[in-house]
């Protein structure tokens, strides 16, 4: 009677056994959905992960576009972030997945963002309206101009597709770093725009801004990167054209000194340079804010009201005249200069230019 108990006993744990085993209810994994999304969480990401290709682009505009002005340190950080803003606004779609040997490729469709078109009329009310000449703020300033456009307007591309080696190892999907890499670089085109567009308008500025302080103040290092002269060759193109020369008549023990009043005098010129307002592909119109320096009309002026017995006693006195202008400049009233130049040869000045007319408002010559 025991063993039969028993053995009922057993035979009803074995039934139930299989039966449970039989019934389970434990869902089964399916790896087209692991696959699918290891994907699409790989292709979400961070402004940081936007570093490398925002190395690259800086790159590239500096090959092509040959900017003085270099990309400022302090504007990586709003460049990424707008990077990542714009990248947020592409669909991935996976399309297909296969598996072979163990791995799995996924085909992902997407349709890359034309940034320079999407953005082009926001870009050119921006710079046309541009007030501030400091590089990193204005291009900032634009780029949250920038990100708020993509929310309502966007060009795309012709779709694109990639595909994407994923391998599950422990349970996990890992997808290719390098086809990420390709998403990322193919998904923004045009994204350096904002920066050229605002970069070539305050380049050609301090190229301006140069080219006066090399003219008149004889400060070069801005001049030398724009122009590619060496010290040497900045130095001797500052003295030519005679402007620093003394008067013929002048006798010999002050013309050292003359020379030296008058780039005294000119040295302490005041201006401002604006940022141009393009008016064509390489004519633009400048705004300068001068303060003219009237001190060479003010001393000749003062110079010919006096009375000389002789060219060493007129030579003294001139030279004593100049120098106390250069000590004390006679200033006049601030004002702004419209100047009308070209990009390519405002530097080739002759009396008929806005350049020549400029500069001698800035420091007025007798007659």
């Amino acid at each position: 009677m025991k063993k039969k108990l028993i053995s009922g006993f057993l035979a009803v744990v074995m039934v139930t056994g299989a039966f449970l085993s039989g019934c389970s209810t434990a869902p089964k994994r399916d790896p087209e959905e692991g696959v699918k999304k290891a994907v699409l969480d790989s292709l979400k990401r961070e402004p940081v992960d936007f570093s490398e290709l925002l190395e690259k682009g800086i790159k590239e505009t500096e090959d092509v576009c040959d900017f003085t002005l270099t990309f400022p340190e302090e504007l990586k950080s709003p460049y990424l972030d707008f990077l990542a803003e714009a990248y947020s606004e592409v669909e991935f779609q996976v399309t297909s997945i296969d598996e072979k040997d163990g791995s799995y490729t996924a085909r992902v469709s997407y349709e890359p963002i034309d940034l320079e078109a999407s953005l082009e009329e926001v870009n050119a009310a921006y710079v046309e309206a541009m007030s501030d000449t400091d590089l990193t703020q204005s291009v900032s300033a634009l780029l949250e101009e920038d990100k708020k456009a993509l929310k309502d307007h966007i060009i795309n591309l012709d779709g694109r597709v990639l595909d994407f080696t994923v391998v599950e190892k422990d349970g996990s999907y890992n997808v290719s770093e390098e086809e990420i890499k390709k998403a990322l670089s193919r998904a923004v085109d045009g994204y350096m725009k904002p920066y050229e567009d605002v970069c070539s308008v305050l380049d050609l500025r301090d190229f301006f801004q140069a080219y006066l302080d090399a003219s008149l103040k004889g400060e070069f290092t801005q001049f030398m990167k724009h122009s590619g002269k060496t010290q040497e060759e900045a130095q001797v193109w500052y003295e030519s054209g005679g402007a620093f020369d003394p008067p013929d008549d002048l006798s010999q023990p002050y013309r050292e000194r003359c020379s030296a009043a008058v780039k005294n005098i000119v040295k302490q010129c005041s201006y401002s340079v604006g940022i141009p307002k393009q008016n064509g592909i390489m004519d633009f119109t400048v705004e300068v804010v001068i303060t003219p320096n009237n001190s060479l009309t003010a001393a000749w002026n003062e110079f010919q009201n006096g009375t000389y017995y002789d060219i060493d006693s007129a030579s003294a006195a001139f030279v004593g005249i100049l120098e106390k202008y250069a000590a004390a400049p006679a200033l006049g009233e601030e004002t702004i200069f419209k100047a009308e130049v070209n990009a390519s040869s405002f530097t080739s000045v002759d009396e008929s230019s806005d350049v020549y007319r400029l500069v001698n408002a800035i420091c007025p010559v007798p007659d």
